[in-house]
């Protein structure tokens, strides 16, 4: 058993990628609708050992698991940002979803 049956599972997962600048890429991954979705967070990990590139690694990832808790918390609440495309967003499902959250909030 590598898990502990008393943790909970996480909803949102914070996703590492090696880009081939050496760098690693961070990104934010969660189901939506019957699939998951992966936003990039804008935050890399620098390669290197040196004590300065360290505490700036350490930084980057705490801002990053900073932003995966209150991605994680409006999933919960069910607050869940609408995104609003423009044209190109379907308006009834869109203004479902708003009216449906508004009953919620009541």
């Amino acid at each position: 058993m590598s898990k502990n049956a008393s943790e909970p599972e996480q909803i949102v997962k914070l996703r590492k990628r090696k880009m081939n600048s050496g760098n690693t890429a961070l990104f934010l991954d969660f189901p939506e609708g019957d699939s998951r979705k992966r936003v990039a967070t804008g935050l890399v990990l620098l390669p290197g050992y040196s004590s300065k590139v360290k505490e700036s690694n350490r930084r980057t990832l705490q801002e990053a698991e900073e932003m995966r808790l209150e991605k994680e918390k409006q999933i919960t609440n069910g607050s869940q940002l609408k995104e609003n495309l423009g044209l190109k967003t379907p308006f009834l499902p869109y203004y479902r979803a708003l009216v449906e959250d508004r009953r919620r909030m009541k």
